[in-house]
């Protein structure tokens, strides 16, 4: 069964008078790679910073260890990153999948 979490755009997002369940493992990428360094009290090495790391001198290859170390913190498993260019700012684009939990 994949992870599960609340869905969570800007806000809790309520459907029928509840909170909205969905698979949450993009929202999990998401928050991590969002996330700098101590943001999460309980694993205070997990966090990306994803934000400064695209305005920053690193190279894409550099970034590319970054987002897989931190994903692979969280048990994911890294298929591919591909950094773009669109408009003059770098993109992100990830594929990775949680590891089967046995």
């Amino acid at each position: 069964m994949a992870a599960q979490d609340w869905e969570f755009i800007d806000d809790m997002t309520i459907e029928n008078g509840d909170f909205k369940i969905i698979e949450s493992d993009q929202q999990h990428i998401e928050h991590i790679l969002k996330a700098q360094k101590g943001h999460f009290y309980e694993h205070p090495t997990l966090g990306a910073g994803i934000d400064d790391l695209l305005n920053s001198s690193e190279t894409n290859a550099r970034i590319n260890q970054i987002i897989t170390e931190n994903l692979e913190q969280d048990d994911f498993v890294v298929k591919d990153i591909l950094i773009s260019m669109i408009d003059n700012e770098k993109t992100v684009e990830i594929d990775a999948k949680r590891r089967k939990q046995v």
